[in-house]
């Protein structure tokens, strides 16, 4: 009977944070009735009936089939926000907002919003293609307008690595200082944007570059590590062979 009881603690942490057993229930509810209905039916009846989970979901919002919410009461979904088919918002911790989506966000099939705990927001009018990963220990704030490609990799941690009598797997997971990608900004297929990151206003981040540092508003960055090519702005190439700073 105790390893039972430990189980259902363990499963009420993952899926609702620990609330109350009448939350548990009501997630399996709503997620065995719903979560899988195809066509029209399934989007109203999510429609309707995921706002009894999620700490708020705006007018005209869709979730597609077979969507993961973990500790959706740490969710906001803005006006108009999709969310395609086999997506994640995943917002555990025990610290931070969660994530808040703004308005006319939408989310691709199979792009994963996860967390340990702090805030992932996203303004308004943003775009994530298929298969992206955000995750963050710390804090991820993502403009408005702001266009993400497919399999595009945001993360605001990282493991230590600093002791070698231990694997990596068992030393600490950190944040060290979250990321923040300005609005209209465009970052392309496969690129991957590390933790401590600024990423000004209005710049381009080619497909499959690696971002370390800090970009300046209006640059085009590509590469590995990620190098500022061109201001959008000037048109100059005086940046060309000008590490990411």
């Amino acid at each position: 009977m105790d390893q039972k009881l430990g189980l259902l603690a363990k499963y009420r942490k993952l899926v609702t944070g620990g609330n109350g057993l009448g939350a548990v229930v009501r997630y399996e509810l709503l997620t065995g009735l719903f979560s899988w209905m195809p066509g029209l039916a399934g989007l109203g009846c999510r429609s309707l009936f995921y706002r009894f989970l999620l700490r708020r979901m705006g007018r005209a919002a869709v979730i597609g089939r077979n969507v993961t919410l973990r500790h959706p009461g740490r969710t906001s979904l803005g006006s108009r926000v999709v969310v395609e088919d086999n997506a994640v918002l995943d917002a555990k911790g025990g610290y931070g907002d969660g994530i808040t989506i703004g308005d006319d966000v939408f989310i691709g099939r199979g792009t994963i919003f996860s967390m340990g705990g702090g805030t992932i927001a996203v303004g308004d009018g943003s775009s994530f293609g298929s298969n992206c990963r955000i995750g963050s220990l710390g804090e991820i704030k993502i403009g408005k307008k702001v266009l993400v490609a497919a399999y595009v990799y945001i993360l605001a941690a990282n493991h230590r690595y600093e002791r070698t009598d231990i694997p990596v797997i068992d030393q600490p997971v950190e944040s060290q200082g979250g990321i923040e990608i300005g609005d209209g900004t465009w970052i392309g297929a496969y690129a991957m944007i590390m933790d401590g990151v600024r990423i000004g206003e209005h710049s381009i981040i080619g497909a499959h570059t690696l971002v370390t540092k800090d970009v300046p508003p209006y640059s085009v960055v590509v590469g590995v590590p990620g190098r500022v090519v061109r201001d959008r702005r000037t048109g100059g190439g005086e940046g060309a062979t000008a590490p990411v700073e």
